[in-house]
């Protein structure tokens, strides 16, 4: 890690942090899978789901929600588990 730059580890420490937390919150009702975008499977996803802006989140592959608003994935997320 010590060979990223700074704010690559930093987003992924936040992601971390940000993906335990939902884990925690939500337990097994939620399944995440996390995609690396130079991947060739986050490739095509971001092509798929025209992803512009990392870190976007693809709720039940239609929706999306991008950046660390984490109220605003939480409300997505709640919305869609009520469902």
């Amino acid at each position: 890690m010590a060979e990223y730059p700074n704010d690559l580890i930093e987003d992924h420490v936040r992601l971390s942090a940000l993906v335990v937390e939902l884990v925690k919150r939500y337990n097994k009702r939620i399944v995440i899978h996390v995609i690396d975008p130079q991947s060739a499977v986050g490739f095509y996803k971001s092509l798929r789901y025209w992803v512009r802006k990392y870190p976007t989140f693809i709720i039940d592959g239609d929706e999306k929600v991008t950046g660390w608003d984490q109220a605003r994935l939480e409300e997505a997320l709640g919305e869609r588990l009520s469902n």
